[in-house]
C-alpha cells in the first residue's frame, strides 16, 4: 500500500513540473519570445528525461518496499499539525497585512527554531498557506489542503528525495485541487504582459546561492536558511522598490528553495547558479497561470532543479560514451 502511495505522489510532482513548464512554453512562443520558446523546449525535455529517471528509480525500489515495513513514526500528529498550520499562514498574513513570502519565512523560521522535529513539515504546510483569498470562500478550504498537502508529504519521502522546491510542489498540487473543487480555477489565470527583467534572475540566483552558502557556513538546517532569507526579502524589497518589491521577493523566496537542494544533487556551487537561471525564466514566464495558488513558487525552484540534474546526469553521460569511442 505503501508503495502504491509513491507511485501516486510520483505521478502527482511530475505532472505539476511538466504542467508548469508546457505552460511556460506557451508562453514563450504566444509572446513571439522564440529563443525562450527554445530554451524552455529544452528545458521541458531534460525535465521529461528527469522525470523518467526517477520512475525507474522507484521501479528499482519496489523490492525494498516489499522486504522492509518503511511506515513513519508520529504520522498521525504530522498530519494534524500540517492541517492547522496552512489555515495559520494565512491568516498571519490577511490579519497582519503583510505579503505572503513574509508570513510563509516567519512560520518556517519559527518552526525551525521551536520545533525542530517538524520543521520541513510546517515550511512546507506554510506554502500551501501562501494562497490568496481568490477564490477561496472559508477557512475550511485552507484546511482542507493542509490535509492534502499533508497525506502527500507523508507519502512521497522516498520520491524526489533531495530535491529543492519539492515543498512547494505538494502545496502546490493541493491548492490546485481545491481550486478545480470550488470552481475557481479560471481566476488564477491573468492576462499580464510577459517582459523580461534582468532584475528578477539576479535576485533568484541570489536567493538559491546565498540559501546554499548560508546552510554551508553556518551549519544551520535548509529550513532556517531559506526563511531566513524570505523574512528579509519579504520585508525590505517591497519597501526598496514600491512598484515591484513583492514580485522581487517572490523571486528571492523561490530561489532560495533551489538553495534547500541536498548535496547528492547538486554538489558544485554552478549548478544552483544555473538553477536559478533556469527557475528565473520559468518564474517570469508563468506568470499568467495559477496566480493564487500556494507552493507555485516552489514548484518552479523543483522544476528547475530537475532541469539542471537532468542536464549534469546527461552530460556526463555522453562525455563518458564519447570517452570509450
Amino acid at each position: 500500500m505503501y508503495y502504491l502511495m509513491n507511485l501516486v505522489t510520483y505521478f502527482l510532482l511530475s505532472a505539476v513540473a511538466l504542467s508548469i513548464t508546457s505552460l511556460s512554453l506557451l508562453t514563450a512562443l504566444r509572446t513571439q519570445h522564440y529563443l525562450m520558446f527554445c530554451l524552455k523546449g529544452l528545458i521541458l525535455c531534460l525535465v521529461g528525461l528527469e522525470v523518467i529517471r526517477e520512475g525507474l528509480y522507484l521501479l528499482n525500489l519496489k523490492p525494498m518496499f516489499l522486504r522492509k515495513k518503511l511506515r513513519r513514526q508520529n504520522e498521525g500528529r504530522l498530519l494534524v499539525i500540517m492541517t492547522l498550520v496552512v489555515p495559520f499562514t494565512y491568516f498571519l498574513s490577511s490579519s497582519l497585512s503583510i505579503n505572503p513570502v513574509l508570513a510563509s519565512g516567519l512560520v518556517g523560521l519559527l518552526a525551525s527554531l521551536l520545533v525542530k522535529k517538524y520543521e520541513v513539515a510546517i515550511y512546507c504546510a506554510s506554502f500551501a498557506g501562501m494562497a490568496s483569498a481568490l477564490g477561496f470562500e472559508s477557512i475550511s478550504l485552507f484546511v482542507l489542503a493542509g490535509l492534502i498537502t499533508g497525506l502527500i508529504y507523508i507519502f512521497s519521502q522516498e520520491v524526489f528525495a533531495g530535491f529543492g522546491g519539492k515543498l512547494g510542489a505538494m502545496a502546490f498540487f493541493s491548492t490546485l485541487v481545491l481550486a478545480l473543487v470550488n470552481q475557481s480555477f479560471k481566476v488564477t489565470y491573468l492576462e499580464v504582459e510577459v517582459v523580461f527583467q534582468f532584475e528578477i534572475v539576479v535576485y533568484f540566483i541570489l536567493g538559491a546561492f546565498l540559501t546554499h552558502v548560508i546552510r554551508l557556513v553556518t551549519g544551520q538546517s535548509s529550513v532556517f536558511c531559506s526563511s531566513a532569507l524570505g523574512i528579509i526579502a519579504g520585508g525590505s524589497l517591497p519597501f526598496l522598490y514600491p512598484n515591484q518589491g513583492v514580485f522581487l521577493a517572490a523571486a528571492v523566496f523561490s530561489g532560495t528553495f533551489i538553495g534547500m537542494t541536498a548535496p547528492n544533487r547538486f554538489e558544485k556551487y554552478r549548478y544552483f547558479i544555473l538553477a536559478g537561471c533556469m527557475g528565473s525564466l520559468i518564474y517570469l514566464y508563468s506568470q499568467p497561470y495559477f496566480n493564487g495558488l500556494g507552493g507555485k513558487l516552489g514548484a518552479i525552484a523543483f522544476i528547475s532543479g530537475l532541469a539542471v540534474n537532468s542536464g549534469r546526469k546527461s552530460y556526463h553521460y555522453l562525455r563518458s560514451f564519447l570517452d570509450d569511442k
